[in-house]
């Protein structure tokens, strides 16, 4: 990862250096906020997101929200954008990872079909966004006919990597909420099996206990697959991210 020019002095004032090989360090000086007159549970986020050295280098950085160190973390390990040109990206909201993927100097002539039930705060000439559900069937269809719009001098019609953020709210029930992080997995699967490109990738957001679950089936279905924690996952969270590559 390579830190944008202007922001350099900022980095080196703060002491917060990229290594090279791609992790981010920071000091662990907290920041105090005014908190006062708010929500006990806004205070608390208020709090996590100001002491947090990745929604602050993001901000530095102009990302729009820390979950593109996560994405940037997955591809330097992995290398899921290589050769790869046609991207669908679940779950894209605000966008981030849609911003890595067409801004980064080191991908280059991307286009991305991004889909989410919010509005996206990130434009992009590549970037073809489908504000919907991707549970809804008619969604799926939209999906496909962008991905048929934009391939039209490809054979294939499908997708080179299909990646998803996708996060359901929880309701506090861990076998609910796992069930669910399972259901949505499958119909990622359901979709990469017909829309997905043969030696494509694909890499989607699991609640712990349901990568167990699904982990065989993708294995069936790619070359390889790993599971992958982010250093910019807060500790605290239970995600886990499926990296499969290689489609067979």
């Amino acid at each position: 990862m390579k830190l944008h020019t202007s922001l350099h002095k900022d980095f080196n004032k703060k002491k917060e250096l990229v290594s090279k090989n791609g992790d981010v360090k920071f000091n662990n000086k907290k920041t105090n906020i005014d908190a006062k007159g708010k929500k006990k549970s806004s205070q608390k986020w208020l709090r996590r997101q100001v002491n947090d050295p990745f929604a602050n280098a993001a901000k530095m950085e102009g990302y729009l929200a820390r979950s593109a160190y996560k994405l940037l973390e997955i591809n330097n390990k992995y290398d899921i954008f290589r050769d790869k040109k046609t991207i669908i990206d679940l779950g894209c909201t605000p966008g981030s990872w849609s911003q890595v993927i067409l801004t980064s100097k080191n991908l280059q002539n991307k286009q991305v079909i991004g889909v989410d039930l919010l509005p996206v705060k990130f434009e992009h000439k590549n970037l073809y966004f489908i504000q919907g559900d991707f549970e809804d069937k008619n969604v799926q269809k939209e999906i496909v006919e962008k991905l048929k719009e934009i391939t039209k001098n490809e054979k294939s019609k499908k997708a080179d990597c299909i990646i998803s953020d996708i996060a359901l709210n929880n309701i506090g029930n861990a076998e609910i909420d796992r069930m669910r992080s399972e259901r949505i997995i499958e119909l990622e699967l359901l979709f990469c099996e017909k829309y997905l490109s043969k030696n494509g990738n694909f890499v989607c957001k699991a609640l712990k206990g349901a990568d167990n679950s699904v982990f065989f089936t993708i294995k069936n279905m790619f070359e390889k697959v790993y599971r992958f924690k982010p250093k910019s996952s807060r500790k605290d969270s239970s995600e886990i991210f499926l990296v499969a590559l290689g489609k067979k």
